[in-house]
Parts: C-alpha cells; sequence; structure tokens
C-alpha cells in the first residue's frame, strides 16, 4: 500500500498496488499521461480478511482511497479487479475508488468495478470527462457531487438505475451523462 504525501512522487508497480492517502496529507494533484496508461488495480473486497483478521468491510476494500481534502486527480484510472458477483451474493463490494475528503475533483479518469465501484463518501467533488463502470450501486455515498459530461458502462442488466438523489445532505448531479 502506498502513503502519498506532498512532496512524493506518484508510482506504482507496473501491475497491483492499493494506494491510501491519510487525511493529514492535503493538497494533493495526481496527473497520468492518461487513463489508459495510468492504472491502478487491486482486487480486494468486502469479505477479504485484513492484517487484522478480520473483513476489510466495504469502505476498506477500496484500491484507491482517498482521505484527505483539497485533491485532484487528471487522467489516471482506478479498478477493482473483483469479477462481478453473481445475484445476491454477500460480501462481493469491491470499490475502484472511495472518497472520503471535502472539495476533490476529477478530470478524464476512469472507475472501473462490479459492485460499489465508485464511494462517494463525504465532501463536496466534481468530475468532468470520467468514465464509471460497474454493476450494482456503482456510484453510493452521501458526498454532495457533481457530474458532468460522464460516461457510464452497467456491466449487469439487474442494476439498479442511476438517479438524481437527496438524502439528508446528499445529492449527486448528473449534467450532460451518457448514462
Amino acid at each position: 500500500m502506498l502513503l502519498i504525501g506532498h512532496l512524493f512522487p506518484f508510482c506504482c508497480s507496473p501491475n497491483r498496488d492499493k494506494v491510501n492517502i491519510p487525511p493529514f496529507k492535503s493538497f494533493i494533484t495526481i496527473e497520468g499521461e492518461g487513463a489508459d496508461n495510468k492504472i491502478i488495480q487491486y482486487g480486494d473486497t468486502a469479505q477479504t480478511i485484513g492484517p487484522n483478521g478480520k473483513p476489510l468491510g466495504t469502505f476498506g476494500s477500496a484500491t484507491f482511497a482517498v482521505n484527505s481534502p483539497y485533491f485532484q486527480a487528471k487522467n489516471i484510472t482506478s479498478k477493482n479487479t473483483t469479477p462481478v458477483p453473481p445475484p445476491g451474493a454477500i460480501g462481493k463490494q469491491a470499490v475502484a475508488f472511495s472518497l472520503s475528503a471535502d472539495i476533490a475533483a476529477f478530470v478524464g479518469c476512469k472507475f472501473l468495478g462490479a459492485q460499489d465501484t465508485l464511494y462517494d463518501h463525504l465532501g463536496r467533488h466534481y468530475y468532468k470527462d470520467c468514465y464509471i463502470e460497474g454493476s450494482v450501486d456503482f456510484i453510493f455515498g452521501n458526498g454532495l457531487s457533481f457530474f458532468e459530461v460522464i460516461n457510464h458502462f452497467n456491466l449487469c442488466s439487474f442494476t439498479q438505475l442511476i438517479k438524481l438523489k437527496i438524502i439528508d445532505e446528499c445529492i449527486i448531479v448528473y449534467n450532460q451523462c451518457i448514462l
């Protein structure tokens, strides 16, 4: 697992790594040379046993986790390599990207997974020209988020439709998106 700080270059092994940006590392920008060229991937699920001997849970399954404010990403891909679970499977949540921080922006990024691909947990977020792929609840969370010119691909026909949702302080707005 990588811990990224203010002055450290962004690097990961060519095939598989998990990335975790902790709460005290703010104002980080990550830019790849194209979303198809910079792919961060891993294959944990909610039922994967963690280092403490207990299941990771949905939040802990994330391939890329940002917990710090003022984060920006451009032209990268975060992928959870776990296969699409069968209908009704338990513990198969497999987050590609989780965001629990205020003020974040994503441009030209890809988020690839099956169940629970993008965990837009907390904070205010902006997504532009991104591609999101998944099945059940592939965009979820309580973030205040604006998605602009987004493409999504639904892996399964039984998936719930994306919709504008306002629950307590949660809002997700889709503008000029292909759903």
